[in-house]
């Protein structure tokens, strides 16, 4: 009789422990979060101290509460925390030297879905041997789970942990301008070596806006084109960096140079923003090496390294994006347009 009721108790508590275990196995390779929409915090942080705290603020994504972040990088980690899944959990024979691996060289991942504790937090390591998935654990009541993943996100395999970079500057969109044209008051546009094609645009009024050469020496004879002026202004509404250069070894060699232009930007609030230009000198990485004649270039005809923030901040420039700026006063007018010199 008492064997029996033994044998029923134990039963019971296995019969209503089942369902704790199942969950506290799947636990540790329950990496995804399918209500991702609820989503407003990701907290990445790498092992070398790089952070990247990325916050939803009235729908829109920003970095460490300072930059916005680029729209394409926040989508592929978002997709990233809502379709990763599990491929196998890493064999009795690479556990030791996986785990060790991940000790040394990951991100955590901190996931937050309104909250001030996060719903999910794992860590992120390094690709496996055939590049197609990522080793990844779970972090369960503040310690790093027991076994580690080889993790892939559904649709795809490949490595994830570009998705989850923790610098900053990886995040930080690369728009520079981002001007209604209703918002401009003035723009000025320098060439300190062919003044020439200076001008400066006043935009007081958007329906019609002037232009003047910042070479006082020539008059035209004609208004300037009032769309070419207002097309030209409509460009600074979107306005790329190709990144951001957190360190550049010349940048200082550079700085000491002329520039190749400066952009001087006013909004209607005064608030000033300028961008000095340089020219980037050559490199291996650069496309065209030598000129028609066959002899070494001295600069990169593609990019250009730009300075932002009084000179605290450097951005690297393509031409192929960042070319519309580089108008002269000439192109504003008409094709039949005559100058004349004035006397100084």
């Amino acid at each position: 009789m008492y064997l029996l009721a033994g044998l029923l108790i134990a039963i019971a508590l296995v019969l209503i422990c089942i369902p704790y275990i199942k969950n506290l196995q799947e636990s540790d390779k329950a990496f995804a979060i399918k209500n991702i929409e609820k989503v407003n915090r990701i907290l990445l942080i790498n092992n070398s101290g790089d952070t990247a705290d990325l916050t939803l603020d009235k729908n829109v994504w920003h970095v460490n509460h300072k930059f916005k972040v680029k729209a394409f990088a926040i989508k592929n980690l978002l997709e990233t925390i809502q379709y990763v899944k599990v491929d196998y959990p890493v064999s009795k024979a690479g556990h030791n030297n996986v785990l060790k691996d991940l000790m040394q060289n990951n991100t955590r991942v901190a996931i937050f879905t309104g909250d001030s504790e996060p719903e999910k937090v794992y860590y992120v390591g390094g690709p496996n041997v055939t590049n197609t998935g990522t080793f990844m654990i779970m972090e369960l009541a503040g310690e790093m789970a027991k076994r580690p993943y080889v993790t892939s996100i559904i649709g795809g395999a490949g490595y994830l942990t570009g998705n989850y970079t923790a610098k900053a500057d990886d995040w930080r969109s690369n728009q520079i301008f981002s001007y209604p044209s209703k918002d401009i008051k003035s723009i000025k546009i320098e060439y300190p070596l062919k003044p020439e094609g200076s001008f400066e645009i006043d935009n007081t009024d958007p329906e019609k806006p002037s232009i003047r050469p910042l070479l006082n020496t020539m008059s035209i004879d004609i208004p300037a084109d009032n769309k070419r002026l207002k097309e030209y202004i409509s460009y600074f509404n979107e306005g790329y960096a190709e990144n951001y250069i957190s360190y550049y070894q010349n940048i200082d060699t550079i700085l000491m140079t002329t520039a190749y232009c400066n952009i001087t930007i006013v909004d209607n609030k005064g608030d000033k923003n300028l961008l000095r230009i340089y020219h980037k000198p050559i490199s291996e990485r650069s496309k065209q090496q030598f000129d028609e004649q066959g002899n070494p270039m001295e600069y990169d005809m593609d990019k250009f390294i730009g300075a932002i923030n009084n000179d605290k901040e450097f951005v690297l420039i393509q031409f192929y994006s960042f070319g519309k700026f580089f108008k002269k006063y000439m192109q504003f007018f008409g094709q039949a347009t005559s100058v004349s010199k004035k006397s100084k």
